[in-house]
């Protein structure tokens, strides 16, 4: 059913005269670009026999009923025991955004879900093993907000995407669903970004700070009086103790007198207030 919904909704473009073949060498999707796809995201569940997936992103809730039983609804449903069934919501959204409960009734996290496998396998392609967070495309892939590894591969998500999918309509919606949540949800984090790195001030905040931190980069830092070069694995904030700080989990290369190695090490970032020049 998949692909004949694929073949309809191309057929459907190229009736309007769109090519759906982008060959543009920037790394964003957008409606402007994709004019078939505007409303995907205002879709809704069918209540028909097959389930189709939406493209669209569901908005759901994790919680926990009157005797410690795991549900998910939506914001606005109330659980009545055995009586509310409970839907395969990954079945039928590409993305579910879900607020996650702790048993007393506080908020614990909030994950966003990707259910595509085409699009799961993408983001276990390009992202891998990110730190703390790896992408396993044979399981359930739920990424906790703020999705540092959708922020950090944005442009390589976007770019390997269109390639991969560019005879693949229904496909390349999908991918357009997922840079759009991005940039919906990381909107601050994009911009603070963008004047850190890419404006005439090159100042952040502390609370933005990890934004400049993508694995893989390398930073410089005086050590014992010494110049020397890291290459971050992890950038996380450690804000429960008294000395609030960000982490940079990284290694180097040392000498012992005989051989070359990499040596693990961390850095702190003390907390700061307003902002500060990189």
């Amino acid at each position: 059913m998949a692909s004949l919904r694929a073949a309809t909704i191309e057929k459907e473009a190229r009736s309007l005269g769109y090519e759906l073949n982008p060959n543009e060498a920037d790394d964003s999707l957008s409606t402007d670009d994709f004019p078939l796809f505007k409303d995907a995201s205002e879709s809704t569940i069918t209540e028909d026999t097959e389930h189709k997936m939406q493209m669209g992103v569901k908005y759901l809730e994790k919680k926990y009923d009157d005797v410690g039983r795991k549900y998910y609804a939506e914001p606005t449903a109330a659980v009545e025991g055995d009586k509310k069934p409970q839907l395969d919501w990954w079945q039928r959204y590409a993305l579910c955004e879900t607020r996650h409960y702790y048993p007393e009734g506080d908020i614990k996290c909030t994950r966003l879900h990707v259910n595509p496998q085409p699009l799961k396998e993408l983001l276990e392609d390009v992202i891998g093993n990110y730190p703390n967070e790896p992408i396993d495309a044979q399981n359930d892939v739920e990424i906790t907000l703020p999705a540092k590894c959708l922020f950090h591969y944005r442009s390589e998500l976007a770019a390997e995407g269109k390639k991969r999918f560019k005879h693949e309509a229904e496909l390349l919606g999908h991918l357009k669903l997922l840079l759009e949540w991005i940039d919906e949800s990381l909107e601050d984090e994009r911009k603070a970004y963008r004047r850190a790195t890419k404006g005439d001030s090159k100042h952040i905040t502390y609370e933005h700070l990890w934004t400049v931190f993508k694995p893989g980069s390398l930073v410089y830092a005086q050590t014992l009086g010494q110049p020397r070069a890291y290459k971050v694995t992890n950038a996380s904030y450690n804000d429960n103790s008294e000395q609030p700080c960000l982490i940079l989990s990284g290694e180097y290369v040392d000498y012992d007198g005989e051989r070359f190695g990499a040596r693990d090490a961390r850095l702190q970032i003390p907390k700061f207030e307003g902002t500060r020049r990189l």
